[in-house]
């Protein structure tokens, strides 16, 4: 009798030890978050570019800076200023959502890169691996710029403009090279339709 016992409950623990395999979470968030430190003279203005790497299937991800974005947006609209010698360790959070599938087993790898409104060439980016084994909450080192192109002036409006003009030709409306960037007075950058352009005076 007592060893009829002992099977009973040893099928238990069986049956219950296959019914946990399958009551794993499927609905569990990771989140990473990084300090950003402005070591520079001038107030750095930042935006966010996220890089999907590696996203498995079952997956959602979306991240915070400024605002919190839904899935399919990947950059900032937010700019946030931090002042000359301070740090920023409240405004990004990235998150991860697993929801069963791949996501299960797989590694996300999502890349989260912080760029100098002024100057896009000034961007720092870090690389956040999620996984269901992965700790909840992850703070990865901490970024800092030592360089904001919002405080120096230049010839042109910003850094980003004098560089495209330096290292690139330019032809006129009527398909003239300008041989010389000193022939420029006056450039402008702008945005149309996710392209950049440059309206120039010469």
């Amino acid at each position: 009798m007592k060893n009829l016992f002992k099977i009973l409950i040893f099928s238990l623990v069986i049956i219950f030890a296959t019914n946990n395999v399958f009551a794993i979470d499927t609905n569990v968030t990771k989140e990473s978050h990084v300090w950003i430190k402005n070591n520079s003279d001038y107030p750095l203005n930042i935006f966010v570019e996220r890089i999907e790497t590696l996203i498995p299937d079952s997956s959602i991800n979306y991240f915070c800076w400024g605002s919190c974005y839904p899935p399919f947006v990947s950059i900032s609209t937010d700019v946030v200023t931090i002042l000359s010698g301070e740090m920023d360790k409240m405004n990004f959070i990235g998150d991860y959502v697993i929801n069963g599938g791949d996501a299960l087993t797989d590694t996300a790898q999502i890349t989260y890169c912080f760029i100098d409104d002024c100057y896009s060439g000034n961007f720092k980016c870090f690389t956040a691996l999620y996984s269901l084994e992965g700790p909840a909450d992850s703070l990865y080192p901490m970024i800092v710029f030592d360089t904001s192109y919002c405080g120096i002036t230049t010839s042109t409006p910003n850094k980003e403009i004098e560089d495209i003009l330096i290292n690139n030709k330019m032809f006129d409306v009527l398909g003239r090279e300008l041989i010389n960037y000193d022939d420029i007075s006056f450039g402008t950058l702008f945005i149309q339709n996710g392209k950049k352009y440059i309206k120039i005076n010469y």
